[in-house]
């Protein structure tokens, strides 16, 4: 059985699927066109306004009232490019002039910040997970957390189960607070840099994981 943990190695086993099981290998991943919307994150936050799941507006071209707004580029992972705006000439200085198709401009969210690690079985129904708050961050991964029981981001997975064939470890990021509610912001179809936080908590993902491989 092959888990893939980088971005990069997920298109490569999803697409290989077939010539890889004739090798007797098993990539535990989602299909291409799952992968391919959750690796683009402007694609990624249209699939989830088609399905009504909550996600932050996006600000095509930002006016001065906008300001500070939170640009991400379109691909990436572990926080590259992504960065806090805080005027219209600090979004030229490092995005040049508009328009910015490629960019996802949200606006500041000073909500916290969780992490749902997930496990999805070959149906594409979530068999378990655990949410984490997340404490500190570097680089983009967790570092430190705590588990939380929080019935808002519970209600994510049958949303997301339901608009996208997900399949193995999956991590879900999202922000909430109970004045706003949740508001998701990506999702990564692979284990996260801080999965082993959840797993120590008591997340049984390595266990699920041999018995759906077998």
């Amino acid at each position: 059985v092959n888990l893939p943990t980088r971005d990069g190695d997920l298109r490569f086993f999803a697409s290989h699927r077939e010539r890889l099981a004739k090798a007797n290998l098993w990539p535990l991943v989602s299909n291409p066109q799952t992968i391919a919307t959750c690796l683009d994150k402007i694609q990624f936050h249209e699939h989830c306004c088609r399905n009504h799941i909550p996600v932050l507006p996006r600000i095509l071209e930002p006016s001065t009232s906008d300001y500070p707004c939170f640009a991400r580029s379109r691909t990436g992972s572990a926080g590259h490019g992504a960065r806090r705006i805080s005027h219209a000439n600090e979004m030229q200085f490092f995005h040049g002039p508009p328009p910015w198709p490629d960019l996802l401009i949200q606006p500041c969210c000073t909500d916290p910040e969780y992490t749902i690690d997930a496990l999805f079985d070959l149906d594409g129904q979530p068999v378990q997970w655990v949410s984490r708050e997340r404490i500190r961050v570097k680089a983009g991964e967790s570092s430190v957390g705590r588990t939380v029981s929080i019935p808002a981001l519970d209600a994510l997975l049958p949303l997301l189960a339901h608009s996208l064939p997900l399949v193995g470890p999956i991590t879900i990021q999202a922000f909430f607070s109970e004045q706003n509610g949740p508001h998701l912001i990506e999702v990564n179809p692979r284990f996260g840099g801080g999965a082993a936080l959840g797993i120590e908590a008591g997340l049984d993902t390595p266990r699920r994981l041999v018995a759906l491989a077998q």
